[in-house]
């Protein structure tokens, strides 16, 4: 009873913590939000070595990206469960009236301004190690900028449906770090590729089925008392054209960044083409001349493998 009763207090904390950075003004809120970012990377930082040994031998900037990626999971399964309880539980949203839960849809527009502050330094301080580190920083600016409209929106039913179903994408970032996470040590494991399957499978259904289909239900959806339309002509300009241009982005991104996992995986999956190559020069007639071309073999389907791992990597730190 103790502990459940210890417990019943730690989530009211953590509850009456969230509601106070939907509340909070939306500058402060942003700075509190980065301020704990900052400090779940340097507990991150502190406790990686303990608990990984493969975190132990890694470079500096290759620690840099397991932080970052630490961060960008649980900013990831924070978003979409919020999303999630969003678009699918609450009802009140689809019939044109102000939602219960616009409290926690507003704290989770707080907690990713104040990570794409966090990110974003950390970028900064690894620009030149990191990968992609200008499309990181333009995504951030991008995204960053759709949040606090957004939050200056709060009337606004269709933004708030549009943000629950970006933040709805987010599900599969959590399978595109795992990858990463399990490609530092396990990367010629039998059960590696699926691991790669399961990421595009994630990606290809939240990111390429599911939100253009969202898009094209929002805005031709009509809720039982109409949506609360902004109060100007510009705002519904804005609306309309940073809406409409921001969604044509993501979506031809996550477009191309899903051709660059599949090009990847043709890759990986394909390394006797390299091989037949190399079988169709004169047969080795010593040991030696052997042991050489079984060598040049092996070096070529190495290097396909590494070319395509680093590929999906390259994308994957562009989803960020």
């Amino acid at each position: 009873k103790m502990a459940s009763l210890e417990m019943e207090k730690v989530v009211e904390y953590v509850w009456d913590s969230y509601e106070y950075l939907a509340l909070a003004p939306r500058e402060k809120g942003a700075l509190i939000a980065a301020v704990f970012w900052f400090v779940q990377l340097l507990l991150a930082a502190a406790l990686s070595p303990l608990m990984s040994p493969t975190y132990r031998g890694l470079s500096v900037s290759k620690r840099a990206d397991w932080l970052s990626r630490v961060n960008s999971t649980t900013h990831a399964i924070v978003s979409a469960a919020v999303a999630l309880y969003v678009l699918f539980f609450e009802r009140d949203l689809y019939q044109g009236r102000g939602f219960s839960s616009q409290n926690l849809l507003n704290g989770s527009l707080t907690l990713t301004l104040g990570y794409f502050i966090c990110d974003a330094a950390l970028v900064i301080m690894f620009f030149k190690t990191i990968g992609s580190p200008v499309e990181t920083l333009a995504h951030h600016v991008l995204a960053g900028c759709t949040a606090v409209y957004a939050m200056s929106s709060r009337g606004s039913i269709f933004a708030q449906l549009w943000v629950a179903g970006t933040y709805f994408t987010e599900m599969s970032t959590p399978m595109v770090n795992l990858r990463w996470f399990v490609s530092l040590r396990h990367r010629n494991a039998s059960w590696y590729p699926a691991v790669g399957i399961l990421m595009m499978v994630s990606f290809f259904v939240t990111r390429l089925v599911f939100f253009p289909a969202f898009l094209v239900w929002l805005f031709t959806f009509d809720s039982e008392e109409g949506y609360t339309l902004p109060d100007t002509n510009y705002e519904c300009v804005f609306m309309g054209t940073w809406g409409g241009a921001a969604s044509l982005a993501i979506t031809l991104l996550n477009s191309y960044w899903f051709f660059l996992m599949v090009k990847a995986a043709i890759r990986i999956f394909s390394p006797k083409k390299d091989a037949s190559k190399s079988s169709s020069a004169p047969s080795p007639t010593t040991n030696g001349e052997k042991a050489a071309a079984s060598e040049t073999i092996s070096k070529d389907s190495n290097f396909a493998a590494k070319t395509a791992a680093v590929a999906a990597d390259s994308s994957e730190k562009k989803m960020q």
